[in-house]
């Protein structure tokens, strides 16, 4: 771990990694395949909670997840590992 983080950070990110692109195909198939930023950030939210809870994550670990899936393609406010606040 040479990024420094903790056990439950590094398992937050990886999942965020995982899941932060399951909006795509359901974007191909709603928006005429069109999968703009925007457009996946949306969509991929619900699927990705949906993931999450079958795997028993946390109830703080789901929002941070949920918030850098709903996040992932907008570049304002970053301001540190954990920008949302929880």
């Amino acid at each position: 771990m040479l990024e420094g983080l903790d056990d439950n950070t590094l398992l937050t990110l990886e999942a965020a990694a995982v899941v932060h692109d399951s909006g795509i195909k359901v974007c191909e198939q709603k928006y005429e395949r069109q999968c703009k930023g925007d457009l996946q950030e949306l969509e991929g939210l619900h699927i990705a909670m949906s993931v999450l809870a079958d795997l028993s994550f946390s109830l703080s670990a789901n929002d941070c997840v949920a918030y850098l899936v709903w996040c992932h393609h907008t570049f304002t406010d970053a301001n540190g590992l954990d920008s949302h606040g929880t």
